[in-house]
């Protein structure tokens, strides 16, 4: 004979748990480089969270109505309810995204060969101010002094290239406000938080790429959406991943000038050359080795069928003639360095 209290009991509980499952899953995963490389591919895990959330939440209910009428044990059917009511609230949070305020601010523009188009201006200033030659960036300084960057950041909610089309009349114009917006939302993200040791501080598993949302031209955005749903799909250009900063030591530097679209082709050759020559691009040697950084493992399809034919246009000096002198190079990807790129901190001198 089934035990109809008992049974709503366990599986209240076991709804509860299974949010807090899925949650953890769905973070993870997303973090893998399968993940990286595929973010729809959990689509469906925030839905089937939703489903086992409005299961648990009925038999709480339900628990509470039975406790009342005393087929339940006071004692139990209190503790369940807490339970189950603890499971699903803190699983709920654990695993959903949070979206950042922005005051949206009215648009500067400036005239180029004779169009109104949105200015970078301001992304220029503090860019010039808080990085160094180097590419690290004095936070504490930026989070004291935050004007400048919290007013560009409100001019990019106000408007972007699918919200108001007439400020980017060309391609490139619309690829270069995609790549200051990523690189000053990060910027944006990490003095919100700062003092912390690495972006994945931020949220857990990465969180900061696929879970911390911004409004952006009147939609509300992720940094991966940015990133992988607008600038790769649409552009499909991958000297993106050389302009865009995670704010970590082994990411592409972050430059002292806003991207423009009158000169962005070149100026993603000279970061591809400026990343792919340092030593958190590529490193060849001792042997046949060459290791390469990760963004080859994890958006290998970005760069084509040979990585080593990829990285080849952007060496020069010793580093090309050591690569040349190899006959079969053996491809290794390097571990990835996620400590904030701070000037303040103790590992800032690589």
């Amino acid at each position: 004979m089934i035990h109809w209290p008992r049974l709503l009991w366990r599986l209240s509980l076991a709804s509860g748990l299974g949010v807090h499952v899925i949650s953890t899953v769905s973070i993870v995963l997303a973090a893998t480089p399968l993940g990286q490389a595929r973010p729809g591919l959990f689509a469906s895990l925030p839905i089937l969270r939703t489903i086992l959330l409005g299961m648990g939440a009925s038999g709480a209910v339900g628990i509470a109505l039975l406790t009342a009428s005393g087929k339940i044990p006071r004692k139990r059917g209190a503790l369940g309810t807490f339970a189950v009511a603890l499971l699903l609230v803190t699983g709920t949070l654990y695993g959903c995204a949070r979206t950042v305020e922005v005051k949206a601010l009215a648009v500067s523009t400036q005239s180029v060969a004779g169009k109104n188009v949105f200015s970078h201006e301001k992304l220029d200033g503090l860019l010039a101010t808080y990085v160094n030659a180097r590419g690290m960036v004095d936070y504490h300084g930026l989070k004291a002094n935050r004007a400048l960057l919290d007013e560009y950041v409100g001019q990019v909610a106000s408007a972007s290239p699918r919200s108001a089309p007439e400020l980017f009349p060309t391609e490139a114009d619309r690829m270069a406000y995609w790549i200051n917006a990523y690189n000053a939302l990060m910027l944006r993200a990490v003095i919100d938080h700062y003092p912390i040791q690495s972006v994945a501080d931020i949220l857990v598993a990465h969180g900061v790429f696929s879970r911390l949302k911004f409004p952006v031209g009147g939609e509300s955005l992720t940094l991966d959406d940015i990133e992988k749903g607008i600038l790769l799909k649409e552009f499909g250009d991958p000297r993106v991943h050389f302009a865009l900063t995670c704010a970590s030591m082994s990411c592409p530097k972050i430059d002292r000038e806003a991207f423009r679209g009158q000169n962005l082709s070149e100026r993603l050759d000279a970061e591809g050359r400026d990343f792919l020559r340092s030593p958190s691009g590529v490193q060849v040697g001792p042997g046949a080795v060459v290791r390469l950084t990760s963004y080859f493992k994890w958006y290998a399809s970005d760069f084509g069928p040979d990585p080593i034919a990829f990285v080849r246009r952007y060496l020069d000096g010793e580093k090309l003639r050591a690569l040349d002198a190899l006959s079969q190079p053996h491809v290794e990807h390097m571990s990835y360095d996620w400590r904030l790129n701070d000037a303040a901190a103790p590992w800032a001198d690589r």
